[in-house]
């Protein structure tokens, strides 16, 4: 039995609720010391709930494809985020950002 697909699953699931964690207080505390900024900031926060998942998906697919200028600076690095546990990763996190 191959158990690859929950082994990912795991990896998944530990690196997204972590790193949404440490991003999660970071983005508390910049909110909560923003001035001007909190209304920005809380709507950029707020944009993957209000979005369909299949519409953040593809921006994120935008975002990270090789012809982007963010996806180019990771292909010359050596990082593929497009159907790679790492960009299920990524995915996860801003599907689960916590909204204020």
């Amino acid at each position: 039995m191959d158990f690859s697909p929950l082994w990912i699953s795991f990896k998944i699931a530990l690196f997204a609720t972590l790193i949404t964690f440490v991003l999660g207080v970071f983005a508390a505390w910049a909110a909560g010391n923003a001035k001007k900024a909190k209304p920005f900031i809380d709507a950029l926060l707020s944009l993957p709930l209000v979005l369909p998942p299949t519409v953040t998906g593809f921006i994120l697919l935008i975002l990270f494809g090789r012809t982007s200028a963010l996806g180019n600076f990771f292909m010359e690095r050596g990082i593929n985020l497009l159907v790679t546990w790492q960009g299920g990763v990524c995915a996860a996190v801003v599907i689960s950002f916590p909204v204020m």
